[in-house]
């Protein structure tokens, strides 16, 4: 599995969209799991649950929490874990969200 995050390639528009999108690839149809978590490791968002094909997909986190209030600016952890049979891939990257 591949995992990537992407960010907008002009400055103003991360402060204007205040989103980040993260791009990930599946070779083969997967369960998939993306979740936001702060650096204390409390879970702020669940992006995708649920099963996808084989492809490349694309997830945008828009600064909110479970709650539906908005994430203060600061630095967030996510982690995507694809599950296909008994295989289990995850990967983890940092993101910074500003307002």
């Amino acid at each position: 599995p591949r995992c990537k995050q992407s960010r907008s390639s002009a400055a103003s528009d991360v402060y204007k969209r205040q989103t980040t999108t993260i791009r990930y690839a599946l070779k083969a149809p997967a369960r998939v799991e993306l979740k936001v978590y702060d650096l204390t490791g409390k879970l702020v968002s669940v992006l995708e649950n649920n099963y996808k094909t084989a492809g490349e997909f694309v997830a945008v986190w828009n600064g909110e929490t479970i709650a539906g209030q908005k994430a203060p600016s600061g630095v967030y952890v996510y982690q995507l874990n694809m599950a296909v049979g008994k295989q289990l891939a995850v990967a983890s990257r940092k993101m910074l969200l500003l307002k």
